[in-house]
């Protein structure tokens, strides 16, 4: 994986060229563009990360465009259902977790 730095007024540039490029196969991407690049997708984001406004948005390419999904809530949420079941009609409680506990929140209470 290559770190790029990139300015915001250039961002939209940058993923209309990696967006054509097919040897560009995805990416992990980090603050302050995550919210920036779930809106360029639009609709190519999963139903969770747009429930989630982002989050930790990775993005990879499904169908030949480039494509966003929420590693940190639908990873966490998958953990979670693995452990204790379908958490659907029950009550969670999430202490301590601030800002790693937004994606789950946002996640869960959409479910």
């Amino acid at each position: 994986m290559l770190s790029m730095d990139i300015p915001a007024e250039r961002l939209a540039q940058l993923l209309a060229v990696l967006d054509a490029n097919p040897d560009f196969i995805g990416g992990a991407i980090a603050m302050p563009h995550k919210e920036s690049i779930a809106r360029w997708l639009g609709d190519r984001v999963t139903p969770e990360a747009h429930a989630i406004g982002a989050g930790e948005l990775s993005v990879s390419r499904y169908d030949g465009r480039l494509m966003g999904t929420n590693t940190d809530g639908e990873g966490a949420a998958v953990s979670y259902e693995k452990q204790v079941g379908s958490l659907s009609g029950k009550s969670v409680l999430l202490l301590g977790l601030v800002e790693r506990g937004r994606p789950l929140r946002r996640l869960w209470r959409v479910q």
